[in-house]
């Protein structure tokens, strides 16, 4: 019998079997780390910079024209602008004129969105001097999209008018109904680079813009 077990043992090993563990030729300790479950590493969440961060630190030192140093020179400068209230106010984007420059309206901007708040845009939206309107609601379209689509919806039906240089060399004398509702079909209205990006679904501002017009 002692035999028999001797020779069972041999044939047991020749095989590769452990009889410590049962487990073939891999040890304890092996079979403890492939057991394991893989290790997770929590990664942060990637939270974007937003665009105007970048553009005012460039524009607050010039060399085209200069952004405000802050919220309160921004707040005078949009004053001077509503001064001449017999003329529509002029609203510049971030590339016009012959030197392809940025306008006196897009480096006050910069400076309200690097200083200000959403709620400082949401008041602005309010405010009963067009230029102020204007600024608050070109502000609040660039913070925060989703707050702005309501405010920018009552405000389909103003009839004061402005002259917007957009881009380039030509400007245009629109409404501030009309102004709205290019920055309902494109967020980035007033800045050349960024595609344009549409606020509400293509059916609904059709919808919208045959009502501003009175249309059917």
């Amino acid at each position: 019998m002692r035999g028999t077990s001797f020779c069972l043992r041999l044939a047991l090993l020749a095989l590769g079997v452990s009889l410590a563990t049962g487990c073939g030729n891999t040890s304890p300790a092996e079979s403890t780390r492939a057991k394991s479950p893989p290790k997770v590493v929590s990664k942060a969440p990637d939270v974007q910079t937003p665009w105007w961060q970048a553009e005012y630190q460039h524009l607050s030192r010039g060399p085209f024209g200069k952004s405000p140093a802050s919220i309160e020179e921004a707040q005078e400068k949009l004053d001077w602008l509503t001064e001449p209230a017999e003329a529509p106010p002029s609203v510049e984007g971030d590339c016009v004129g012959g030197g392809a420059t940025p306008g006196r309206f897009y480096l006050m901007a910069l400076a309200f969105l690097a200083k200000g708040t959403p709620e400082d845009f949401v008041r602005m939206a309010g405010s009963n001097k067009l230029p102020v309107r204007l600024m608050g609601l070109w502000c609040l379209t660039q913070a925060d999209p989703r707050a702005a689509v309501p405010l920018l919806k009552q405000r389909l039906a103003g009839r004061e008018e402005l002259t917007v240089f957009p881009g380039g060399c030509c400007g245009s004398t629109i409404t501030e109904g009309e102004w709205a509702m290019r920055l309902l079909r494109n967020r980035h209205y007033m800045r050349m680079m960024p595609p344009a990006q549409p606020l509400l679904p293509p059916d609904e501002l059709a919808t919208l813009d045959r009502q501003r017009r009175g249309t059917p």
